[in-house]
């Protein structure tokens, strides 16, 4: 299911630096916010994420747009405040989310992502950060 039009949502829950919970058609929703991938639970960075991503949400309410739907049943979605600041953008400036676009690309996007980490913000202060995805996969393999 993809919405042509941004609706505006109670946000329930901020499960990490990448994904909320919205109230929408009666039900909790997870929202997977697109173009960003945050640090996972357990990797330098997720609880500051975390933080960032709760800051940002402050009153609850935000606008969602969604694109598609993923394997695990999250919706991929821009996102934005009640006041129209991009959630996915802001999140890459401070540097507690990095790009990640499996389908969807975006270059000003990766640009937002390349500034912060010249400027060393966020998980780009972190000596030898791991990327999330590498993470889960590493993670994956161990068990």
């Amino acid at each position: 299911m993809i919405l042509q039009e941004p609706f505006l949502t109670k946000v329930v829950n901020i499960c990490d630096g990448d994904t909320i919970t919205v109230a929408a058609w009666g039900q909790k929703v997870r929202i997977r916010i697109a173009w960003i991938d945050a640090p996972e639970d357990g990797q330098p960075g997720s609880r500051e994420a975390r933080e960032e991503l709760k800051g940002l949400i402050l009153d609850g309410l935000v606008k969602v747009q969604i694109m598609e739907a993923d394997c695990y049943g999250r919706y991929i979605s821009r996102v934005w405040t009640e006041e129209g600041k991009e959630i996915n953008e802001a999140m890459l400036a401070s540097g507690w989310a990095v790009y990640y676009a499996p389908k969807f690309r975006s270059e000003y996007h990766q640009r937002v992502e390349r500034e912060a980490r010249e400027r060393r913000v966020g998980v780009w202060g972190f000596h030898g950060f791991q990327m999330p995805k590498a993470f889960r996969q590493a993670k994956r393999r161990r068990r």
